[in-house]
C-alpha cells in the first residue's frame, strides 16, 4: 500500500478512502467521488490503474499526484480507521448541547388539503396562550447557555398568529436576538401586508420555507385550498412582496411524476418575473415520499429530478455544479439531539412531527418535561442503523432521516441514491465545461 521512496526515507503508507464512490463517466473516464471530502474527479482508466497499481506498492505516482489525492481525501494514512473517525465526530455533533431546537406546531389545522401530507386530515386544533405561556417558561428554563432555534409548523402556523405573536415577543425580550433564531414552515397563502410586516420586524423570522407543488392549475388542484380565490396568484404574489421586504425564501418543489414538467413551467414563469434577481431566494427539489397512507404518485427518479435542474439552471436559478450536486444532511436531524423536540399545540413533546401520530413517540409535555425516558433514548441513540454502519454514502446523510429508519416515512437516506451515477456524471461534465 504505497510503500516508501529512497534509502532510508519512510513515505507514508497509503490505502483508498472507504468513502471513495467509483463510477463510470464513460467508456474512457472513470469517476471518482469522496462522500467525506466532496472532492469529484474523472481520470483516465489507464490512470486509474495506475492509481490502484500504487495502492498495490506496484506503481510510484509523483510527489504531486500523491499529494493531491491526500488533500482531497481520495487516499488516506493506512492506520486511518475512517469509519470510527467519522462516526466519533458524528456522535460529538449528535451530543453536542451548545443549541437547541423547537420545532412548534400552532394549530394542526390548515387551509389547504395536500394529498401527501403526513398529518392527514385537518384537526382543528389550536395551541392556546396558556399553553404558549408554559412553552416560553419551559423554553427559558431549560436554554441555559444555549443558542435557542424556533421554526415555526402546522398544520399551516399563520393560521394561529397571537401564538407567535406571544412568544416571538416573550423569548426576544428576556433572551435577546443574538440567541434565540426563528423560522417558518407555511403555504404563504396568508402572507398579507400585516403578516409580512411582522415576519420583518415583529417575528425576525431568519428564513421561510415554502412549498409549491406545481404551475397554476396543477398548483391548486394539489393544494386544494378551502375558500381562497385564485389561490396561486395570491401565493406568488406573496412571495413577491416577503422577497422585496428582504426576507429569505426557500422554494422547495415537491415533484413526482405527475407534474414535474408543470413545475419546469413554473421555474420559467418565476424566471420571467425575474424572480431570479432575488439574492435572497433559493430554490430545490425533493421527491414526494410514501408516509404511512398519504402516498401520492410514483415518485420521480432521474428523468423528473434532471429535468427539474435543468430548467433551474436555463432560468438563472442555480449554477450548474450547485444544481448537479448531491442534497446532504450536515447532521442526522434534529429529533436525534437531547435538546431538541416537537412542540404540538395541547403542549406534548415529541421527536418527531412525523410521529405526532403515535403516542408511544411522545417524550413528555411543557409541563413535565421529559417523561417517556424509553422513547427519549431510542430517537436519541447514538448507533446507526446497521444499513447505515459501512456505507460510503454516511457522510452524506449522516445516518439518515431517524423517522424513516423507524418506518414513519419512506424519507431515510440520500434523496437521489437510486440516480448518484448519473448526477456525477453531470456535474463532471459541468466541471470539465468551464
Amino acid at each position: 500500500m504505497a510503500a516508501f521512496l529512497g534509502e532510508n526515507k519512510i513515505i507514508m503508507k497509503y490505502k483508498p478512502s472507504v468513502f471513495n464512490y467509483y463510477f463510470d463517466f464513460d467508456d474512457k473516464i472513470v469517476g471518482i467521488f469522496n462522500t467525506f471530502s466532496g472532492a469529484i474527479t474523472g481520470v483516465t482508466k489507464q490512470n486509474f490503474q495506475k492509481f490502484k497499481n500504487f495502492l498495490e506498492d506496484k506503481e510510484i505516482l509523483e510527489p504531486e499526484i500523491e499529494s493531491k489525492l491526500s488533500e482531497n481525501g481520495f487516499i488516506v494514512p493506512y492506520v486511518l480507521d475512517e469509519y470510527a473517525a467519522f462516526n466519533a465526530k458524528r456522535i460529538i455533533n449528535l451530543l453536542n448541547t451548545n443549541a437547541s431546537f423547537y420545532r412548534i406546531v400552532t394549530t394542526k389545522d390548515c387551509n389547504a388539503r395536500c394529498f401527501y401530507c403526513y398529518e392527514g386530515k385537518s384537526c382543528h386544533e389550536y395551541m392556546d396562550i396558556k399553553t404558549a405561556e408554559q412553552l416560553t417558561k419551559f423554553i427559558i428554563d431549560h436554554i441555559e447557555n444555549r443558542k435557542c432555534f424556533i421554526e415555526w409548523f402546522g398544520g399551516e402556523p399563520l393560521m394561529n398568529t397571537e401564538v407567535i405573536d406571544y412568544i416571538s415577543r416573550e423569548l426576544r425580550d428576556k433572551l435577546g436576538d443574538d440567541r434565540v433564531n426563528f423560522a417558518m414552515i407555511t403555504n404563504a397563502s396568508l402572507a398579507d401586508a400585516n403578516i409580512i410586516e411582522k415576519m420583518k420586524n415583529q417575528w425576525n423570522l431568519s428564513d421561510i420555507q415554502i412549498t409549491l407543488d406545481g404551475f397554476s392549475d396543477e398548483y391548486n388542484k394539489r393544494k386544494n385550498y378551502i375558500s381562497i380565490q385564485n389561490p396561486f396568484e395570491l401565493v406568488i404574489n406573496n412571495i413577491d412582496n416577503m422577497l422585496q421586504a428582504d426576507i429569505k425564501i426557500n422554494i422547495r418543489l415537491n415533484y413526482d411524476k405527475n407534474n414535474y414538467l408543470d413545475l419546469c413551467k413554473l421555474i420559467k414563469y418565476l424566471g420571467d418575473k425575474n424572480f431570479n434577481s432575488f439574492k435572497n431566494l433559493r430554490i430545490y427539489a425533493y421527491p414526494i415520499f410514501n408516509v404511512g397512507q398519504a402516498f401520492a404518485a410514483e415518485t420521480g427518479g432521474w428523468d423528473e429530478w434532471v429535468a427539474i435542474q435543468t430548467a433551474l439552471i436555463e432560468n438563472k436559478f442555480a449554477e450548474p455544479v450547485e444544481a448537479f450536486s448531491l442534497l446532504t444532511r450536515k447532521a442526522q436531524c434534529y429529533a436525534c439531539s437531547a435538546k431538541s423536540f416537537a412542540v404540538l399545540p395541547n403542549g406534548t413533546l415529541v421527536k418527531c412531527t412525523q410521529a405526532m401520530k403515535d403516542k408511544d413517540a411522545e417524550v413528555g409535555d411543557i409541563w413535565n418535561g421529559v417523561i417517556n425516558h424509553d422513547s427519549m433514548e431510542r430517537w436519541c441513540c447514538t448507533s446507526l442503523d446497521k444499513r447505515c454502519v459501512r456505507c460510503c454514502f454516511l457522510p452524506i446523510c449522516n445516518g439518515g432521516c431517524r423517522a424513516g429508519i423507524f418506518g414513519y416515512t419512506s424519507d431515510i437516506c440520500l434523496a437521489q441514491k437510486n440516480f448518484i451515477d448519473k448526477v456525477l456524471r453531470e456535474r463532471i461534465k459541468y466541471m470539465r465545461a468551464k
